[in-house]
């Protein structure tokens, strides 16, 4: 463990004039930004996900666990991300609490998982979401890594009220290949809230 070198200062959270849910996995929840050290070099509040939403004024949710995919279960016990919707863990349901937008971002620890099957687990998750937040938004992020890319564009194109985000030209920095580092979760924070801000004019007009 670190020492801290300072008393630090307090301020007050920001609750912004709307509301994003992220779901995804160590990447959307802050993993690895600031190192490799477990836990110690996380960080929730600087990684893309909190710096979109703080540009977009946003209130932001996540639903986000490391090493979770659509078809992979995630660290500690964690079962696949399309269990976790509805229950913070064996004992205790949960109810998804609505919000302006919902933002997925899948696919990047599915990596083992063939075509069909993550296209099937893809489409089912799609029409899990729509399900719990009926007044929400949505749009799907291209993984950072691209990882199913084609069949992600294939999959959200069946849904007339799904955006996709495309990733592909962002060349972000990370930290092992696949996290964000501090510099790369500033840049894909930056452009998310953009395209997000593009796309959902109405949502988040001034």
């Amino acid at each position: 463990m670190k020492a801290l070198t300072t008393d630090g200062e307090l301020q007050p959270v920001r609750l912004g004039r709307h509301s994003v849910t992220w779901i995804g996995d160590s990447l959307t929840a802050g993993c690895w930004v600031m190192g490799k050290y477990p836990a110690e070099d996380y960080r929730a509040e600087a990684n893309y996900a909190a710096v979109a939403s703080d540009l977009l004024n946003a209130r932001n949710v996540r639903i986000a666990y490391s090493a979770v995919g659509l078809s992979k279960p995630g660290t500690g016990g964690v079962p696949v991300l399309p269990e976790v919707l509805t229950a913070v863990d064996i004992k205790t349901t949960w109810q998804p609490v609505p919000t302006d937008l919902v933002v997925i971002n899948v696919g990047t620890n599915d990596r083992h998982t063939d075509d069909t099957t993550f296209t099937v687990v893809l489409r089912r998750f799609l029409n899990q979401v729509q399900t719990l937040y009926p007044n929400s938004r949505l749009a799907v992020m291209i993984p950072f890594n691209q990882n199913f890319a084609a069949i992600i564009r294939a999959v959200v194109a069946e849904f007339m009220q799904l955006q996709l985000i495309e990733t592909a030209t962002w060349q972000l920095s990370t930290t092992d290949g696949v996290h964000l580092d501090l510099a790369g979760s500033q840049m894909a924070g930056e452009l998310t809230a953009q395209a997000l801000r593009t796309q959902y004019p109405d949502v988040f007009k001034s």
